[in-house]
């Protein structure tokens, strides 16, 4: 939705995030931070807590995840309103800016941009005939 060829996997649950892990691929420069609620209501994160994380961390963008969303009932009870992907140096330590972001008692996880693979081939029987799969790399 976000990201071509790249998975957001949330919720960390405020762990540091491991970078020993070979297997693991991050997008240079990007991470997703999700903001505590203030109240039950799944507002929206306060611009002092966005202006923050940018003047911090230097970013140079900012951008809510599930902006798009429809459903707005299911925005607020999971307090998608408050999932931002930022922007900064692709030289940054992401892995430090995420740490230090896990340790903000108004975040509720911060994490990488995840980078995944496609490890196998579709089973459908039929994959072959359907032409528009090969054309957005599905």
């Amino acid at each position: 939705m976000l990201l071509t060829n790249a998975t957001i996997i949330s919720g960390n649950n405020g762990k540091t995030v491991d970078k020993k892990s070979s297997e693991v691929k991050i997008v240079p420069g990007k991470f997703i931070v999700k903001f505590k609620s203030a109240n039950n209501y799944g507002t929206q994160a306060s611009f002092s807590q966005l202006s923050l994380v940018a003047a911090k961390y230097n970013t140079t963008k900012q951008k809510q995840v599930f902006a798009e969303a429809k459903n707005i009932k299911v925005k607020q009870e999971l307090n998608l309103n408050n999932i931002f992907v930022f922007e900064t140096d692709k030289s940054a330590d992401i892995q430090k800016i995420v740490n230090e972001l896990n340790q903000d008692p108004g975040v509720e996880y911060a994490e990488p941009v995840y980078l995944s693979k496609i490890e196998s081939e579709p089973n459908d029987p039929l994959y072959s005939q359907q032409y528009h799969f090969p054309q957005i790399s599905a």
